[in-house]
């Protein structure tokens, strides 16, 4: 039996190989690309039904949003389709564990800065349809401004940069739903900070996309109550 130097071993076995320290790759996994082609579609349905409604430019901004992220993150994979077929966090329990309590801390870090802004958070069920738009709004939105926007960045080799970007673009396209609220502005621009982070740390949108989801449904919620 050949008997392997310890210089050889650590050649061949690095410390922290190269899967470990691996960027952001595009890639979305069967839950978040499962997420966003529902995304597209719902709200493609919804569009059609209220096809003279006032909010259809932005629902066609949604949808147009969705597909450019599909499109460019197959672009950023290099003509591949951006699916891979492991579930991360799914590993074993500690993982499962470990998934419920990030999309847990992601809505009470966003919930809580809600709270000291606006002093009430509140819930209502009605309108399912509303709540399937907003909903679906918050995956193609993670899809876009978070996941392709920032793989993109790290494909050109300026993943500082397209971070930025996608901070200011992300805050600039709510500006047309809240330009007379500066504190609903400030929110979404530290949720914005606090869901990149994540992104980059993990390496995943899955977890960022259900919290944006649950978010938003609260936040429709909100706004029924206060009508």
């Amino acid at each position: 039996m050949d008997v392997m130097s310890s210089r050889q071993y650590k050649k061949k076995k690095p410390f922290l190989k190269s899967s470990d320290q691996k960027e952001v790759d595009g890639y979305f996994n069967p839950i978040s690309f499962s997420l966003l082609i529902f995304a597209i579609i719902t709200i493609s349905f919804i569009t059609i039904r209220h096809i003279t409604a006032s909010f259809i430019p932005f629902a066609i901004v949604l949808i147009s949003l969705g597909i450019s992220a599909l499109l460019g993150s197959i672009y950023v994979c290099d003509g591949y389709l951006p699916f891979k077929s492991e579930i991360p966090f799914f590993k074993d329990s500690i993982e499962i564990l470990l998934f419920f309590i990030g999309i847990l801390s992601l809505i009470a870090i966003v919930g809580i800065t809600s709270y000291i802004f606006l002093e009430v958070i509140k819930f209502a069920l009605s309108d399912l349809e509303l709540y399937f738009y907003y909903g679906c709004a918050g995956v193609i939105e993670e899809a876009f401004f978070r996941h392709f926007l920032i793989s993109f960045g790290y494909k050109i080799k300026k993943p500082y940069l397209m971070i930025i970007v996608s901070l200011i673009v992300f805050t600039l396209a709510h500006i047309v739903t809240y330009w007379e609220q500066l504190e609903m502005l400030l929110i979404l621009l530290f949720g914005a900070i606090f869901f990149t982070i994540y992104f980059i740390l993990y390496k995943d949108i899955t977890v960022i996309m259900i919290a944006h989801i649950i978010i938003n449904i609260i936040s429709v919620g909100n706004l029924l109550v206060q009508a």
